[in-house]
């Protein structure tokens, strides 16, 4: 898990920050060379975690069941109550909106934001999201 020092930085420097991090993972983003930024910019565990998290959400926007979820990424099935919970108050239409953009590459894309840990597909549970 992630953490952030105790230590707090002022709401306005917060802001900037959290505006730059965004401006810098767009800037990757377009860039060719982006596998090698991003395993640059986040530790192993931190692309594992994020990678699952989208995972989850987009297993979550494919109505899997939480079942079939935690089995294919070897989750348990609080973090993806937990996630479904926001989910299910709309709390990731943006990111809804991006994955019917990147649908027929998103699983690739999952799999290079977690190429720092353990692979999607592990057994080819996950492949069949792409058969639907």
């Amino acid at each position: 898990m992630p953490h952030i020092s105790k230590h707090r930085i002022s709401e306005v420097a917060e802001k900037a920050l959290k505006r730059r991090f965004v401006e810098i993972i767009r800037a990757i983003g377009r860039d060719r060379r982006s596998k090698y930024a991003i395993r640059e910019l986040f530790t192993d565990t931190e692309c594992l975690m994020l990678g699952k998290r989208l995972a989850i959400i987009y297993m979550l926007s494919k109505e899997n069941s939480i079942l079939d979820i935690c089995e294919t990424l070897n989750v348990s099935s609080s973090t993806v109550i937990r996630i479904g919970r926001v989910y299910d108050r709309c709390g990731y239409e943006n990111l809804e909106k991006i994955f019917h953009k990147l649908e027929p590459s998103l699983l690739e894309v999952l799999e290079i934001i977690m190429s720092a840990g353990v692979p999607l597909v592990s057994d080819g549970r996950f492949k069949k999201l792409s058969e639907e």
